[in-house]
């Protein structure tokens, strides 16, 4: 139907077309007419965006336009779309609440059905009060073995207990290192791959702590490194570590575990020395988790006991250094014994 402006000029904003394919007749809007005929230009400022209404601002103007008394109370439910029995209960809320009783109420239950009885948790308190370091397994064998008649509750239920009280220290959730994705490659020949691992620390004869450090060539199976390091960090393994390199080449691969100073818990699982080998050109490979079958290096504790037992009775960490240097000069020699044929009958 056409539209009358205000100046009494009648003007439609719908056009009429036929389509090419059926030649059926189809209305369409105006691209003009919409907004000329209206008055309205088309800027885009101009317009304005549709209001909010909410639920307790109708509910206002229900009881609004009710006080009025200017039309019924079943006039009232149809305009506002709405039955009788939800009419009459707003307006007694709001007669005995007033404007507040417009909100919604909470829908949480009153009570809880299997809550824990008040004096069961004052017994969990107050035992907890004279044994402050027991936890909630020990609490609980405890209560059964004081009243064997009472029907305590369950162990998690009485660490929720402690919780709600204040009475624990929530564990700090451990930031684990991101799990290495890419395939391992094959080892064909020499300085492809070396293997670098803490192999255990044990404590010598003399009280203090060794932690021997190794790095193995996979291919080869030749000991590059066996060196007792003062701590686990990066300054002792990068000096190792570089030391090495300068000795027999930069390898293409290096692959550790994922535990320090060789990963971090950072983007990708980098650490400042995996970071450095990078840097080097060289592809640092991180083993799973809890496998260290995977990462192929040297059995120090099996193969050794006996230089290990003398460490763990007489011992100390200079004693350490010169053992370590002396079987790996002792294994390099045996390596290059087998290579060329010497100690199996013939001549070098």
């Amino acid at each position: 139907m056409p539209l009358s402006p205000r100046g009494g000029r009648s003007l439609s904003v719908l056009r009429r077309c036929f389509t090419d394919q059926t030649g059926d007749m189809v209305y369409t809007m105006s691209e003009i007419g919409a907004f000329s005929a209206l008055g309205i230009t088309q800027d885009h400022h101009a317009f304005m965006p549709w209001k909010e209404i909410r639920t307790v601002d109708q509910r206002l103007q229900f009881l609004s336009s009710y006080q009025k008394e200017e039309m019924s109370v079943t006039d009232l439910c149809h305009e506002y779309g709405i039955s009788r029995p939800t009419a009459y209960k707003w307006i007694k809320r709001y007669d005995e609440v007033g404007p507040e009783g417009l909100l919604d109420l909470t829908r949480k239950p009153h009570g809880c059905a299997h809550a824990t009885p008040a004096d069961i948790e004052n017994e969990v308190l107050a035992l907890r009060k004279r044994f402050p370091t027991w936890g909630a397994r020990k609490l609980k064998a405890r209560l059964e073995r004081m009243n064997p008649n009472v029907e305590w509750p369950a162990a998690s239920t009485v660490g929720q207990i402690l919780s709600r009280a204040g009475l624990t220290n929530p564990k700090r959730k451990k930031r684990r290192t991101t799990p290495y994705s890419e395939p391992f490659s094959m080892v064909t020949a020499p300085n492809q791959l070396w293997c670098m691992d803490f192999k255990g620390y044990f404590m010598t004869g003399d009280g203090h702590r060794c932690d021997p450090f190794t790095i193995t060539d996979a291919h080869s199976r030749f000991l590059i490194r066996c060196q007792s390091v003062a701590r686990m960090d990066l300054a002792q393994v990068s000096a190792v570590c570089d030391a090495a390199m300068r000795e027999y080449g930069v390898p293409e691969r290096i692959r550790t575990d994922n535990g320090a100073p060789f990963a971090g818990v950072g983007l990708l699982g980098l650490s400042r020395l995996s970071l450095g080998w990078i840097k080097l050109g060289i592809v640092h490979e991180r083993i799973q988790p809890g496998r260290p079958v995977v990462e192929q290096g040297y059995n120090l504790h099996v193969d050794h006991m006996g230089m290990l037992s003398y460490l763990l009775v007489f011992g100390s960490a200079t004693v350490a250094l010169w053992l370590f240097g002396n079987f790996r000069a002792r294994r390099e020699r045996k390596q290059t014994m087998e290579m060329t044929g010497c100690g199996k009958g013939g001549k070098p």
